[in-house]
């Protein structure tokens, strides 16, 4: 009986470990990121950016952004998702608003290195966004 015990105990420890250890690999393979920077390419100041992360209802903010220069923030290191996010901003006095966009994960990575998301706003609304890997400052 005590073998049985001790048996029925080896595997579940042994089943523990097998998932566990697929866990951590998925976990290391995982793009890592850790700032948000918001670049004002236009030749005007920005104002009132709001960027809201849509399925887990967070907000990022910025209320001005001079023309040629940024706004960021930086955070504790967090899996990238895919989650979409609500852009709008005011430029020249008119409102722009992105709808559910989702940056696009590089098609290669360096695993356990921290990425920001760059988000570069031009003229009249257009955008573009990217991974790059995060600057030790």
């Amino acid at each position: 009986m005590k073998h049985r015990v001790y048996n029925k105990i080896f595997w579940l420890f042994l089943i523990l470990f097998i998932f566990g250890c697929t866990a951590n690999v998925k976990k290391e393979n995982e793009l890592i990121f850790n700032e948000l920077v918001v670049k004002n390419s236009t030749h005007r100041d920005i104002s009132n950016l709001e960027i809201r992360v849509e399925k887990i209802n967070r907000v990022f903010s910025c209320g001005i952004i001079l023309s040629k220069s940024f706004c960021s923030n930086k955070f504790s290191r967090r899996v990238y998702e895919g989650n979409s996010v609500k852009i709008n901003w005011y430029e020249g006095g008119k409102e722009y608003v992105v709808g559910s966009l989702v940056v696009e994960r590089p098609k290669s990575y360096i695993k356990n290195t921290n990425y920001q998301i760059v988000l570069v706003l031009r003229q009249a609304g257009q955008h573009m966004a990217y991974f790059v890997i995060s600057e030790k400052r």
